[in-house]
């Protein structure tokens, strides 16, 4: 994947082009203007915006989970997750079908990421923990969420996975058999990939 290292310019991602993720036109269901593809299952290259957006419209597990094996190499977690909560905040900006799938796809790539790299990227960086649970706890009061039993239940499901990967880490460190492994090895085909 040939994707420009967003690590250079650690605030710019969001700093040139957060605001337009307000932009109704910028989430579009057509991808084509920023994934170059070489066949249906390979990107060669993307905006980290559009593997966002990607990421969130369609549930893809292979993509998903290459995403968060991969992503840190362009782009940090913390801007990740501004990215994620931008795409959120996208989902509310009214009430139709289209947004409210990627409100759901969006709370299943935050549990994924969740569920699957707390200790790698949540433990290190207490702004990152931060920056979610604030976005998260001032997601209970928007007027959609106090609306509709479905986002309530996502607002209440993301709570409950943070306390509960809150609770298993700080008994471990309390007990003191706290492990941080490294990373899963990369596959075959990542190995090809980055040679």
């Amino acid at each position: 994947m040939q994707i420009a290292n967003q690590r250079e310019r650690p605030n710019s991602l969001l700093d040139e082009r957060g605001s337009s993720y307000s932009n109704e036109n910028y989430f579009s269901n057509e991808q084509r203007a920023s994934i170059k593809r070489e066949d249906a299952k390979v990107i060669t290259a993307a905006t980290v915006e559009k593997l966002v957006e990607k990421l969130t419209i369609v549930l893809d597990y292979g993509f998903l989970t290459d995403f968060f094996l991969t992503y840190r190499t362009f782009i940090s977690p913390l801007q990740l997750c501004k990215l994620l909560i931008l795409r959120f905040r996208w989902s509310f900006i009214n009430d139709d079908e289209p947004r409210r799938v990627v409100r759901i796809r969006t709370f299943v790539v935050i549990r994924h990421w969740l569920l699957n790299y707390f200790v790698h990227d949540f433990i290190p960086s207490r702004q990152l923990r931060q920056t979610l649970t604030s976005y998260i706890n001032q997601l209970a009061f928007h007027p959609l969420v106090r609306q509709s039993v479905r986002d309530q239940r996502i607002v209440k499901g993301l709570k409950r996975v943070i306390r509960r990967l809150k609770m298993v880490y700080y008994r471990q460190a309390e007990s003191g058999n706290v492990r941080i492994i490294s990373p899963p090895p990369l596959s075959p085909q990542q190995e090809q990939i980055e040679k």
